[in-house]
């Protein structure tokens, strides 16, 4: 096995040098053949037109050159830097095909680099009063670049576009869904590079980084038609459970929001037994569960649904 990937990585070096070698040899031999009619005076025939003619020849040379820069920088450097970011983009996401559309969008946005500067450098090599401002621009644009990239891979600025490309590629919310990102409840008012905005249920505006959110998760309550309500509860376990569960019950369904649907009623799971060291008794944690078709409106009705409990218990005369 060890002979046989020698041989095949062999074999790709020799065919990737056998590529940079045609090209340059005929890049090599058209240059030859110029220097050719210049020196040996070949085009001297044309008159006033030889010059013309040697600067047009000796542009398209160097326009060669620009073309296969160009093409060496999409065939190396552009699966270097895939390779290079894949295992970022693979701690950013598990899903298969969201990370090929994130590589593929990197691999693009490259690309268009290699096509702009290929442009800027046809266009010095044709436009002779362009080359000096050209130039120094490049230079300019060249430093600004160097200084965004070293501050861009020694901050997290990098993660938050990587994962805004998945939040976006995955296509799990919209503007104006109601969220929960972590213990942030709201709805989201803006998207971007860097940040995710939501909007509290109590009017607070609140700026997530698109790294927290992929790494922390999302829950999407206006994705779904029906959602559930559900709040916690423990009490003693002398208290008749039947009891209790009639009185969460009774509560939900008197929430304004809930639905009473034949299939959708509201239910009372047990979720966990106790016990509390203040009492010296066992404790039964209860859960109510009620179904609504109000995603936005959740914070509210579960508001209501609490003080309904506060109020049942109270009437029951079960101390909480």
């Amino acid at each position: 096995m060890v002979a046989l990937n020698k041989t095949r990585l062999g074999n790709l070096l020799k065919k990737e040098l056998y590529w940079i070698l045609f090209r340059t040899l005929v890049i090599g031999l058209l240059q030859a053949f110029i220097w050719l009619l210049i020196y040996g005076n070949w085009l001297s025939f044309l008159g006033n037109l030889q010059n013309t003619v040697q600067d047009l020849l000796q542009k398209l040379v160097y326009s060669l050159i620009v073309l296969f820069l160009l093409q060496g920088f999409n065939r190396f450097l552009v699966p270097s830097v895939r390779k290079l970011f894949f295992p970022i983009v693979k701690g950013l996401t598990k899903e298969p095909l969201v990370r090929r559309r994130m590589l593929g969008q990197l691999e693009r946005y490259i690309s268009y680099f290699g096509y702009v500067f290929a442009l800027l450098g046809l266009m010095s090599i044709w436009y002779s009063k362009v080359g000096p401002w050209l130039a120094s621009f490049l230079t300019n644009i060249f430093v600004l670049i160097m200084s965004f990239m070293i501050g861009l891979f020694t901050s997290s600025v990098l993660g938050n576009v990587l994962a805004y490309w998945t939040l976006t590629h995955v296509d799990i919310f919209k503007k104006g869904d109601r969220i929960q990102i972590g213990n942030a409840f709201g709805d989201i008012i803006d998207f971007g590079f860097f940040f995710t905005k939501i909007k509290t249920s109590k009017n607070e505006i609140i700026s997530i980084p698109n790294l927290y959110v992929v790494e922390n998760g999302l829950s999407n309550y206006s994705a779904l038609d029906v959602v559930l309500v559900h709040v916690p509860i423990t009490l003693n376990y002398d208290i008749e459970k039947e009891a209790v569960k009639d009185i969460l019950i009774k509560s939900a369904m008197k929430t304004e929001g809930v639905l009473k649907k034949e299939d959708l009623k509201p239910f009372v799971l047990f979720l966990d037994i106790s016990y509390s060291k203040e009492t010296g008794k066992n404790a039964i944690t209860y859960e109510i569960n009620a179904y609504t078709d109000k995603p936005n409106d959740l914070a509210k009705i579960r508001s209501e649904l609490i003080e309904n409990m506060l109020e049942g218990f109270r009437e029951a005369g079960i101390e909480i």
